[in-house]
């Protein structure tokens, strides 16, 4: 199930631990690359304005999979209380400490049923995306503009700035910053090279860059 944007945020149903670390001499890590440890059951919620919840991914091998709780589905109530009452307060009721149970009423279609979770420790490995590692905002004119380069991304070796302004891709003009299908384009297909127009100090340079995959803030 897909929710707009507007008036959506997402949460993963878990009490943080913390990240995975190593034994020896610490050095400077990427939070991103490291996997995240929790304590809870393993669920990512969506949620809109009027208080409803909805299971956006089962995280694997966790108690909520296992269980059989699938995207789409809904959670209607709490330990009994619904999650119209509980609003805000409904994903802190779900988490808690490990060897801890919730009940959760799920509705799937137009059936309700009951799923008792034992809360534990679950591992969330690092995501990952494919493209060339930009974020775009707007420039004063309302052209794409380049907002962030993540480091070690296709873009950050091709040395694309914050404030870079794409005019063109793969030799046509971008168009506006609204315009949602561009970064689409600069996804794309792993491996697949995309010809970016950049201007920048009212030099316009092209840059071929090959999409890879990469992990985002890393």
């Amino acid at each position: 199930m897909r929710f707009s944007s507007i008036g959506l945020w997402v949460v993963t149903v878990a009490l943080g631990l913390s990240s995975a670390t190593s034994g020896g001499a610490q050095t400077p890590t990427c939070p991103q690359r490291e996997p995240q440890r929790f304590s809870g059951v393993g669920l990512e919620m969506g949620f809109d304005p009027a208080g409803s919840m909805s299971v956006l991914r089962a995280i694997e091998n966790s108690p909520a999979a296992r269980s059989g709780l699938q995207a789409g589905d809904r959670v209607v109530a709490v330990d009994g209380v619904p999650v119209a009452k509980l609003k805000g307060e409904a994903a802190a009721r779900i988490r808690g400490e490990m060897g801890s149970s919730v009940n959760l009423t799920v509705r799937r279609g137009e059936s309700d049923f009951d799923a008792v979770l034992t809360r534990e420790e679950i591992t969330v490995p690092p995501r990952s995306v494919v493209g060339i590692g930009v974020t775009l905002g707007a420039s004063k004119k309302g052209e794409p503009m380049i907002q962030t380069v993540f480091p070690n991304s296709p873009a950050s070796e091709a040395a694309l700035r914050s404030g870079d302004v794409i005019v063109s891709v793969d030799g046509k003009p971008a168009g506006k910053a609204a315009d949602g299908a561009l970064q689409g384009l600069l996804r794309g297909e792993e491996g697949v090279a995309v010809l970016v127009g950049i201007r920048r100090n009212r030099l316009v340079t092209d840059y071929s860059i090959t999409r890879l995959r990469f992990i985002p803030g890393c």
